[in-house]
């Protein structure tokens, strides 16, 4: 128990020391807001979209996704009642609107590619990765089409039509990418190797500068406006209990045990998605920004705690 422990710690360790090097380019004056701006505009058009292509295609087939297609359905509906529970935890504890739509995001969806399968990979090893793919795979559409739906309304966003809003989202880079990612999967493409290696070599840039870039936001906002504020302590309890909890319950219900169910819940369980300070600076300025920061960094911090000791209650 205690390799599995110090195990799950050593793996989360490489995200703090990558928050504090982006704070600390923020100390030297080597990254400033015009940096920061187009860090954002970088992973949002070109990066994340590249991200999803290649982990989609490196990880699943046609067969895994038809295999695993039992997972894919436990996903789709964990992370529906995710999405719905969140917005209830926003209404009954009454969080300001301004929050409701990143609280949404963090709550309900978890930093899966970027954080998840490296620790996955490094507990349970590459066998995992399959259910990885296909809780990522369900993961993304959350964010993409529900997530920054609910971003762009709480902080009123360039007032449109729910049609044309969605029209946007779903033409969104990201939306394309994992959509580009899963046709090639179930039509079986190959791609030419220099092109899968293309896309590789962008794909790999993008967790570092995602938590590069939160660590440069902290470093700006000041340590001192990272609060545990109401919202953000019901952000953790939704992101480390009700969330993986969920799956826990459908898991038991079917009784169904394993790598599969094991590799779900940890991965269920990860800190909030990177991607929530840059939607947060995209759509909700330095307001949005800071509570972006601030339940990124907690949830990360929270991880030291919790993926350790949940390896362990489930090993």
């Amino acid at each position: 128990m205690k390799e599995v422990f110090w195990q799950a710690v050593s793996s989360v360790s490489v995200i703090l020391l990558l928050t504090a090097t982006g704070y600390l380019l923020g100390v030297k004056g080597l990254m400033d807001k015009k940096a920061k701006t187009f860090i954002s505009r970088l992973l949002m058009t070109l990066l994340v979209p590249f991200n999803c292509i290649n982990g989609i295609i490196t990880n699943l087939t046609r067969d895994t996704i038809s295999q695993y297609g039992i997972y894919l359905l436990i996903s789709l509906i964990a992370m529906a009642l995710s999405n719905l529970l969140a917005f209830l935890v926003c209404k009954i504890f009454r969080i300001p609107k301004n929050k409701t739509g990143l609280f949404i995001h963090m709550g309900a969806n978890s930093n899966a590619i970027f954080i998840g399968l490296a620790i996955c990979r490094e507990i349970f090893g590459d066998a995992c990765a399959p259910f990885v793919m296909v809780f990522y795979v369900l993961n993304s559409f959350s964010i993409w089409l529900i997530s920054v739906i609910a971003v762009r309304w709480s902080f009123d966003y360039e007032r449109e039509s729910f049609g044309k809003l969605l029209l946007k989202v779903l033409l969104s880079p990201p939306v394309i990418g994992v959509s580009i990612g899963l046709v090639l999967v179930l039509l079986d493409v190959h791609l030419p190797s220099f092109a899968s290696s293309f896309i590789r070599h962008l794909s790999s840039v993008v967790t570092p500068l995602a938590i590069m870039m939160t660590g440069f936001i902290i470093y700006e906002l000041g340590l001192k406006s990272l609060v545990m504020d109401k919202a953000t302590a019901l952000l953790m309890l939704m992101r480390f209990v009700l969330a993986p909890g969920i799956f826990f319950i459908i898991f038991k219900i079917l009784g169904m045990e394993g790598l599969g169910p094991q590799t779900t819940m940890i991965v269920a369980a990860m800190p909030a998605p990177t991607m929530a300070v840059v939607l947060g600076s995209q759509y909700g300025g330095e307001e949005g920004e800071r509570f972006a920061s601030q339940g990124v960094v907690w949830t990360t911090l929270a991880m030291f705690v919790v993926t350790p000791l949940l390896r362990v209650l489930i090993a």
